[in-house]
């Protein structure tokens, strides 16, 4: 199936679905953004510095973080229990966004995996380029180098070009994990990303394509995100438009957009299935 046509199949299973997808989607968002407003964790340092106590106070967001890395798996999860489930035909239930919990571990593990995986490989992407800038003296002064210096530094930039693209392919084939646990809840986090691993072969530009025509619903929601900003601020004042509360108004286009794309998404790895039914049992522990 080409974009189009996956596109035109998940608007077929969201026609009875729209509205409650909406408020999961706008739920999970809303939940999301509201982490940002955390009073940071404040903690003082005091130096003793020629005599003088100076009391250095600092903010962390780094539990803020922390939480939002904890759930992204789960709802990951959550979602593609969803999404799948309006394709098989049943209704989905507003709780069911909580129904990744169950596996909060294997969810978990499954975002630590591919956050680790996906940072090696965009490390090995930086590489070349960074390694040969140290080793040449010229991250402070880069225009400073002789031809030969120069031409090392054209090499070394389009490898770890090359390398990025190379690094893209390799995290977009673990792209299809928390669908894999979604229907194997029984399969462990490492072995749901190597079957999505071995699904995604010979299927990266389809889910690209597919990514890429999203772009202008994107445009779309940032232009209607816009509009509601200027039109706030016109009639209501900048202390209003700029509200915390407000702002989640902001989200609400993009809960749309994350409708569509997640329940897509869903569609594209049902097409998939022949390969999962293959080769599924190997793979469960």
């Amino acid at each position: 199936m080409n974009p189009s046509e996956i596109k035109s199949k998940a608007k077929e299973y969201l026609q009875s679905n729209w509205w409650i997808l909406f408020l999961i989607s706008a739920f999970v968002l809303i939940l999301s953004s509201l982490f940002s407003y955390i009073p940071p964790y404040t903690y003082q340092n005091n130096f003793n510095i020629d005599g003088s106590i100076i009391n250095v106070t600092r903010n962390s967001l780094f539990g803020n973080y922390i939480w939002l890395f904890l759930l992204f798996g789960v709802f990951q999860l959550s979602q593609a229990f969803i999404f799948l489930k309006t394709i098989k035909g049943e209704k989905p239930i507003f709780n069911e966004i909580f129904k990744g919990f169950k596996y909060f571990i294997k969810a978990n593990l499954i975002t630590i995996f591919i956050t680790l995986l996906s940072a090696l490989w965009l490390l090995l992407a930086a590489a070349p380029l960074a390694l040969t800038m140290l080793s040449s003296g010229n991250f402070t002064n880069g225009l400073n180098t002789s031809s030969a210096q120069s031409i090392i530094l054209v090499i070394a930039f389009f490898a770890s070009l090359f390398l990025l693209g190379l690094a893209i392919y390799k995290i977009i084939r673990y792209t299809q994990s928390y669908y894999i646990l979604s229907e194997n809840p029984e399969m462990s986090a490492w072995n749901c990303i190597r079957k999505s691993v071995e699904l995604m072969h010979g299927n990266f530009w389809r889910l690209v394509r597919l990514t890429l025509s999203f772009i202008g619903w994107l445009l779309l929601s940032l232009l209607i995100v816009i509009i509601l900003s200027v039109a706030f601020d016109h009639y209501f004042g900048q202390s209003f438009a700029s509200n915390e509360i407000v702002s989640v108004i902001y989200l609400l286009p993009f809960a749309f957009l994350i409708v569509y794309f997640s329940q897509s998404l869903a569609v594209f790895y049902t097409t998939l299935k022949p390969k999962i039914m293959s080769s599924a049992d190997d793979l469960r522990q």
